[in-house]
């Protein structure tokens, strides 16, 4: 922090140093001050996208969804081709309920970045919310491909697996599952779950 200040001390319009300090204060926590740096630095470059991105954000952390989601649409009308700018529009819409919104965002990612495995999770958590659950099975088994040791994607898999009452096949991605994640807890109870479901439909 001191050297941005240091830095605005001789420059007060150097642009790079107030977008600093203001993901300084963001890590920091201090919310109010990071916005306040973020509003400086637009006012000394209006057209900066990823000051854009970073102010929505501060304000996505601070539960502000509304106010986010407009700095990602800022963000996206400066640059329609960022993909980062319309994934996180995407995560701020997921947040509003927006759930239609959030995944034509998510599948526009998908276009600009087919490999980015983080806007599959979302399309699949999006999926999810509408209860698409064979698309959301596909959105995840999609970030597998991408990226095997993603433990949420192994529990969401199994989580839908169960929800759509394939158990059999769910007790193989629990297992993956507990391998990336044996501390948590909720992964072995929903194991027990399907296991236990599956052998009361063989008894009858």
């Amino acid at each position: 922090m001191a050297a941005f200040e240091q830095a605005l001390r001789l420059d007060p319009n150097h642009t790079p140093s107030h977008y600093n300090k203001s993901r300084t204060f963001r890590d920091l926590k201090r919310y109010e001050e990071a916005l306040a740096a973020f509003e400086q630095a637009l006012r000394l470059d209006p057209n900066d996208v990823n000051v854009f991105i970073s102010r929505g954000n501060t304000s996505y952390i601070r539960g502000d969804y509304k106010e986010a989601l407009a700095a990602f649409e800022r963000a996206i009308h400066l640059n329609p081709s960022h993909a980062i700018a319309h994934y996180s529009r995407g995560v701020a819409l997921r947040a509003l309920k927006r759930y239609e919104e959030a995944l034509a965002a998510f599948e526009q990612v998908l276009r600009l970045d087919p490999n980015l495995s983080y806007a599959h999770y979302n399309k699949g958590l999006a999926l999810c919310a509408l209860k698409r659950y064979e698309e959301a099975l596909a959105a995840f088994e999609q970030v597998l491909r991408l990226d095997p040791r993603d433990r949420n994607a192994h529990y969401n898999k199994d989580l839908i697996l169960h929800a759509l009452e394939r158990y059999k096949e769910a007790l193989a991605p629990y297992e993956n599952a507990i391998s990336l994640d044996p501390h948590n807890a909720n992964v072995y109870i929903n194991k027990g779950i399907p296991s236990t479901t599956s052998n009361t439909t063989r008894r009858r």
